[in-house]
């Protein structure tokens, strides 16, 4: 939750786009947004909270990616 409110914090603009993007293209999101999500992804990434959650998680997030 909190690196959400991070992510919106830091990188509303980019958050915004993906989203609009998401909902835009609902069978095809993960290919037609995938620069959008790597934009919010550069911009949230310098953050500590985020940088840990990524560290942290990685085997996790690896996982959801697949």
């Amino acid at each position: 939750r909190e690196a959400l409110a991070v992510t919106a914090r830091l990188c509303g603009p980019e958050l915004e786009r993906y989203g609009r993007c998401v909902a835009a293209s609902p069978g095809s999101w993960h290919r037609d947004c995938h620069r959008l999500r790597d934009s919010v992804t550069r911009c949230a990434s310098g953050h500590p909270l985020v940088r840990r959650i990524r560290r942290d998680c990685s085997d996790a997030l690896g996982a959801l990616e697949r």
